[in-house]
């Protein structure tokens, strides 16, 4: 095959979805490896109107990762300008988004149910294949594309696996793993180390391990990363990286190992604390195992993400209650965030959760499907949790506007940091008062009200005491 096609992804991908294009780098050096000369275009402001003519007269091909809603507005924005013989969703996107955008979006004329690059291979070159193949993870091989390419994002990512051993119901991977009939997949380690051994030999250092769950409770993958940590180590590579995981793979020994061999954060999905939530969402952790990753990671000096999921369609106020406590008096907040605080589930096609999603009441927004949107429209069953849930999320918005104007007269960056850790923590301290009284509160202006008036009560003692 000498055949040579554009491929085109929406500049939305590079900048803020790290995972999508870490596929684009590995579909592309496969395509290459069978013979397909692919040139990567990424789509910014105009691209597709001002490079028209360089576009004209080969393949283009425009790859849609899952991108959620910043991908809609990528194609309401430049939709009009694609000239692409083929357009393609890819993996997770055409699983969730494909009947929706193919319906709405003419141009799209073709979809990958999975993450084979076999399957889009064959549509390339119009082959009678099914649209699913199941991935194999040995096709991830080291990718030698120009490294130009990488230079967007600020840390290489890197697949080391594929899929997750755990059955999350809420997760997007367990959905896709068991609609497709996947296990875990792992790649060998020294694969992996060539690759990682190439891109600090092109003078990259900083890399971003994007496997759902980078170590796993499989004995075979943690036997893969103490081997890899220990080949870093002796080569004397002086690399750093981030990668995600969950609470329970957490122990002393393998962490303070990948640590020696450059580990500087880790991102740990708690998602609740409430162990009936946690039930509801077959997560398979609690307050213990979640407070002991983190001790270890603190003890590491290993920087941490948290994410939580306090609303779904179930919450109740005492389900919100048990986590803002917890978060609160274990001093959290500084790693979620306060916005992280305060997540919905985003609820999927063929998700397990112990509820019939259908049966929920919906808010359709300008047409889009509600998994699409960032804000989810589904209705909480629980009316004192739903006005909370539109309430909290304006008056965080309010509160970080209030916090960024008084950081603003700090001078001192220590001082601006604590400052802002203060003020997260102040906040998570009124809305627990709030929560207290969520049982008398009959309207948003009760609500308002009694916010308004512990807030200047908490600031005014807050302010003193500074």
């Amino acid at each position: 095959m000498t055949d040579s096609i554009n491929i085109i992804i929406p500049d939305s991908i590079t900048s803020n979805n790290i995972y999508s294009f870490s596929e684009v780098i590995y579909m592309t050096g496969y395509l290459k490896k069978n013979g397909v000369m692919s040139n990567l275009h990424i789509a910014d402001t105009n691209y597709l109107k001002v490079n028209s003519p360089v576009l004209s007269g080969g393949k283009n091909i425009l790859v849609l990762m899952w991108d959620g809603e910043e991908l809609i507005r990528w194609l309401d924005a430049y939709g009009k300008y694609i000239a692409a013989d083929m357009t393609i969703l890819f993996g997770l996107t055409a699983q969730i988004y494909g009947k929706f955008l193919k319906a709405d979006y003419k141009y799209i004329t073709g979809s990958v149910m999975s993450y084979s690059y076999l399957a889009l291979l064959n549509m390339i070159y119009d082959k009678n294949a099914a649209e699913y193949q199941k991935p194999d993870i040995s096709e991830l091989e080291y990718p030698e594309i120009s490294l130009e390419l990488l230079k967007s994002i600020p840390m290489i990512p890197v697949i080391s696996s594929r899929g997750c051993m755990n059955n999350c119901n809420f997760c997007a991977v367990s959905s896709i793993g068991r609609l497709h009939h996947e296990g875990y997949q792992s790649r060998k380690w020294e694969s992996v180390y060539k690759e990682i051994l190439a891109y600090t030999q092109a003078g990259y250092s900083r890399f971003y391990f994007v496997d759902s769950c980078f170590v796993s409770l499989d004995s075979k993958n943690r036997e893969n990363i103490v081997r890899l940590c220990k080949k870093i180590i002796s080569d004397g590579l002086k690399i750093s990286f981030y990668m995600e995981t969950r609470v329970d793979t957490v122990d002393i020994e393998l962490f303070r190992l990948l640590k020696m061999a450059g580990l500087r954060r880790v991102l740990l999905g708690v998602e609740n604390i409430s162990s009936q939530v946690l039930k509801y969402y077959n997560k398979k952790i609690d307050k213990n195992k979640v407070l002991n990753a983190i001790t270890i990671l603190k003890d590491l000096e290993i920087n941490m993400d948290l994410t939580m999921i306090l609303f779904d369609p179930m919450t109740t106020i005492d389900y919100l209650k048990e986590n803002i406590t917890f978060i609160s008096e274990y001093d959290l907040v500084r790693y979620i965030g306060l916005k992280g605080v305060f997540r919905r589930l985003i609820i999927i096609p063929d998700n397990t959760l112990p509820y019939d999603c259908s049966t929920l009441e919906f808010d359709k927004k300008a047409g889009i499907p509600d998994w699409m949107s960032k804000t989810v429209c589904y209705h909480i069953k629980d009316t004192k949790v739903e006005l909370f849930e539109q309430f909290v999320k304006v008056k965080a918005e309010e509160w970080i506007e209030y916090q960024d104007s008084v950081v603003r007269q700090i001078n001192n960056i220590r001082q601006k940091k604590e400052t802002r850790q203060e003020l997260d923590n102040l906040f998570l301290q009124i809305v627990r008062e709030l929560l207290s009284e969520m049982n008398v509160i009959q309207s948003k202006q009760e609500l308002d009200e009694k916010f308004e008036w512990i807030k200047k009560e908490r600031i005014k003692v807050w302010s003193d005491r500074k």
